[in-house]
């Protein structure tokens, strides 16, 4: 196309439209030259000389802050982008512009002492407006919460959110609801599911569709809008349940960034539409839930800072409204060992704390004395504390309705059993490395058929027969979880350690420390990784790749390498870098990608006995092998084998959304496909040595195929996401495919177990 034809095309106002899309890039000048403008202004005055680059870059301040707050003004034009917030946001703009003019005029034309004064107040004007300015901008482009939900709590409450809070894990999700009388109690269930279902999209959509920001004109904060696209009674054919349940590397997924909506937001929704999409004031609900909200965050707020605790929603309840959100407290890594005050403190949220987490304190002296009444209290964690049988007996009385109790490593005798014996609702309760006998064990669970007790002294299960007892390490972000846990019978594991974490793709065991116990790699968000003696709960090393700054990033893949540094793939940046004990970067290589996703650039990255790398790219559905400068060095395409792609997470999924790839030691490549529900083994020509199918294990359906483990004696450990009830989670199959050995738990993991380790014995 020659270039009048493109000038005939592209009018005034698509060139408008372009300037108004570069206010990302020219708003950084202005910024530079501000910090610069400080500099100067503050050597200038000792040093004459420096009043002359001084003026220069205040009026090329003054010039970019009038280019930047023009684009800005343009851009603001777009659909997309409406609202109060967008408005206050163009007219500070402005006045960044005008008061950095001011200074340039002040500088140029003043020569007075006045003049001087006034230029420097005017610039600190400058800088305040900026800053204000920029924050709104982060608002307006990442969500009202962007910077408030990553701070500290006291800093997070200035920023107009609500405070920090860790993710906490939910047990078992499906018991805990069981659990309760009613998800919402005094409410229809038709008034519920409309209630959760606007809590998510307040959570999860409104930052792009709301009064701020309107992207493709859609507001779901008003009736009208979100009626658009709903088609009442059908589920199935409402836009906003078909982009909702999407796989999450589609282009079209809804929440294009971040975690998808929850399972059970998502069954709201559909019978809310089900129902006929019942109309609600959208707005009027919206106002009292976010009244309520905030005097809801503002009391858990309160408590946490009289308590010492930290205070996290469960992860199933995000989209509840904030007051009936039920609670964990945790007291664990806070450096404050609650006193009867601190306890006490809870008293304004005893009714929706379900989880309480003493594991390691030392409660000594006062013990429980001053806790009160929890009667929601469904889980407790006195795990390797000082508790003993008064502790046991005042929470007892406290917590009538606790169906898990925690008393590993604790001075408990067999006093405290008829404090036990009376919590009538106890179905789990954990006495390893106790001073209680078999014979004490076996008075407990005569009458109680149905309580599950882990026990050293006595096992209630079929014992393990001529097999090694494995440690299992594993992790279910969908539960909160990450656990290890000891094998003790056929199908009883004891809980030796857990963490909560929101989201995680990958682990990693570095070695024993103590007993049973050793370091672990994990992660507990998509960016922030963590190394944790899990004997005490403490933080040996950790890194946060949102820190640098340098645009959107999640991690899928980690790993310690021979030489101390840690290997960590960042998804959305393109890249495999190296990060030192000190939490630097001292080495990188880039990804060759087909596609783009943040979410789905690779999944596990795993090194191999050569020093190169093995990529699964999860989005492009191939493995590639990079050497250390990023040089792609093998490939291998993972087949459809002849199936059409099926949306999905579960067993009727298929397609190529490879999860993992590990070099075994005979030189094979072992791949997990993901939502291709097999195993392929292949050779180093890249050739298929074999393909293990959905269904070629007897007895087990393969779903989303995950983490690969080669086993010291040449079996494979392979994780079994998605594949529903009475599925394992794992299996371990010989070379050949062969079963050999299954995992299984959905009462600590639920249906997403992504992750799983066999820890093995130092030889």
């Amino acid at each position: 196309m020659s270039v009048e034809g493109t000038a005939q095309v592209f009018g005034t106002e698509q060139w408008l439209e372009f300037a108004g899309r570069l206010h990302p890039l020219l708003l950084h000048l202005p910024i530079g030259l501000l910090a610069a403008a400080f500099l100067l202004e503050a050597v200038s005055a000792f040093r004459a000389s420096a009043a002359v680059p001084r003026r220069l870059v205040i009026v090329g301040l003054a010039l970019s802050a009038a280019i930047a707050a023009s684009s800005g003004w343009l851009l603001g034009r777009e659909a997309d982008y409406a609202g109060e917030l967008v408005d206050e946001h163009r007219l500070l703009g402005i006045a960044v512009a005008v008061v950095a003019t001011l200074v340039a005029l002040l500088d140029l034309f003043g020569r007075s002492e006045w003049s001087s004064v006034a230029r420097r107040v005017a610039l600190v004007a400058c800088a305040g407006l900026t800053v204000i300015a920029g924050h709104h901008g982060g608002e307006l482009t990442h969500g009202a919460r962007f910077l408030s939900e990553k701070a500290p709590p006291v800093l997070a409450v200035l920023l107009g959110g609500p405070p920090r809070e860790p993710a906490a894990t939910d047990g078992s999700a499906a018991s805990l609801l069981a659990a309760s009388d009613g998800e919402f109690e005094g409410s229809t269930a038709a008034r519920a599911d409309a209630t959760l279902v606007l809590g998510a999209l307040e959570r999860r959509c409104f930052e792009c569709h709301g009064e701020s920001k309107s992207k493709g004109d859609l507001r779901l904060d008003l009736l009208d809008g979100l009626l658009s696209v709903v088609s009442p009674g059908a589920p199935l054919g409402s836009t906003i349940y078909q982009r909702v349940t999407l796989p999450r590397d589609d282009e079209d997924a809804m929440p294009p960034t971040g975690a998808p909506l929850a399972e059970a937001e998502i069954a709201a929704l559909a019978r809310w539409i089900e129902r006929g999409a019942t109309e609600i004031d959208v707005e009027a609900e919206l106002s009292t839930n976010r009244a309520l909200a905030a005097a809801a965050e503002s009391t858990v707020a309160d408590v946490a800072l009289a308590s010492g605790a930290r205070i996290a929603a469960l992860v199933i309840d995000l989209g509840a409204p904030a007051a009936e959100r039920r609670l964990e407290v945790d007291w664990g890594g806070t450096g404050v060992t609650p006193d009867a005050a601190n306890l006490a403190a809870l008293a304004p949220i005893a009714e929706r704390v379900v989880e309480l987490r003493l594991a390691g304190l030392d409660l000594a002296g006062e013990g429980l004395a001053g806790l009160g009444e929890l009667p929601a209290l469904d889980r407790a964690h006195l795990e390797r504390s000082s508790a003993g049988d008064a502790e046991v007996a005042t929470l007892a009385a406290r917590a009538p309705r606790l169906r898990y109790l925690n008393l590993h490593s604790t001075r408990v005798t067999s006093l405290a059993l008829p404090a036990i014996e009376g919590l009538e609702r106890l179905e789990q309760l954990v006495l390893f490395d106790t001073a209680l006998t078999p014979a004490d064990v076996a008075e407990l669970t005569a009458e109680r058929q149905d309580l599950q007790v882990s026990f050293d002294g006595g096992l209630p299960s079929a014992p393990l027969a001529d097999r090694p007892v494995r440690r299992v390490l594993a992790a279910d972000a969908s539960t909160g979880r990450i656990a290890l846990l000891r094998e003790v019978a056929i199908g009883h594991a004891e809980l030796l350690w857990e963490h909560p974490i929101r989201d995680l793709h990958d682990i990693q065991w570095l070695g024993a420390t103590t007993g049973e116990h050793g370091r672990v790699l994990f992660q507990d968000s998509w960016t922030h990784l963590l190394e944790v003696d899990t004997a005490t709960d403490e933080v040996l090393w950790q890194y946060d790749a949102a820190a640098s700054g340098e645009g959107p990033v999640e991690v899928h893949a980690f790993r310690r390498l021979e030489d101390g540094t840690t290997m960590v793939a960042e998804s959305g940046r393109g890249r495999v870098v190296f990060v030192d004990a000190a939490g630097e970067i001292v080495d990188k290589f880039p990804l060759t990608l087909d596609g783009h996703s943040v979410h789905s650039d690779t999944r596990l990255v795993r090194p191999t006995p050569t020093g190169t790398f093995l990529v699964a790219h999860e989005r492009d559905g191939v493995v590639r092998e990079y050497d250390r400068t990023g040089q792609v060095v093998w490939e291998y395409d993972v087949p459809l084998f002849d199936r059409e792609p099926a949306p999905g997470h579960g067993p009727e999924a298929h397609g190529d959304q490879v999860f993992c790839a590990l070099r075994l030691a005979d030189g094979d490549t072992l791949i997990s496909t993901g939502n291709g529900s097999s195993l392929l083994r292949v050779r180093p020509s890249g050739s298929l040595r074999w393909h293990l199918g959905q269904d070629d294990v007897y007895g087990v359906r393969l779903a989303w195929t995950t983490a690969l483990q080669e086993l010291s004696g040449g079996n494979l450990l392979v994780g079994n996401c998605h594949a529903g009830p009475g599925q394992p989670q794992a299996v371990e199959l010989t070379p050949a495919g062969e079963l050999v050995w299954e995992f299984e738990d959905h009462e600590l993991f639920g249906d997403a177990l992504s992750n799983l380790v066999v820890v093995e014995a130092a030889p």
